[in-house]
């Protein structure tokens, strides 16, 4: 028989990967095909994350706030700044 603590802990344990499975399930539900991470827009676009970010805060780039903290950017974005960037030079 186990004993009362060792019973919490193990229902501790499994409510903890619960809330997980669920937190995960709810943020890819968020992420469509044609929207990206600003981490991957930075990656591909080739800035920092905190300049995406501060361009979703000014407008400068179109962007989906799901949550507190989550962004999801058009696919379509990136190709208008890599083309700006293009102009640019």
């Amino acid at each position: 028989m186990l004993s009362f603590g060792i019973l919490i802990q193990k229902l501790w344990l499994f409510l903890g990967v619960f809330r997980m499975l669920k937190l995960k399930e709810r943020n890819s539900r968020y992420r469509q095909v044609d929207h990206i991470t600003p981490n991957e827009f930075a990656k591909e676009a080739g800035f920092a994350p905190s300049t995406v970010r501060r361009w979703l805060q000014e407008s400068y780039i179109n962007g989906v706030k799901r949550g507190q903290r989550k962004w999801f950017i058009p696919v379509t974005e990136l190709a208008r700044i890599l083309n700006l960037d293009e102009l640019d030079l």
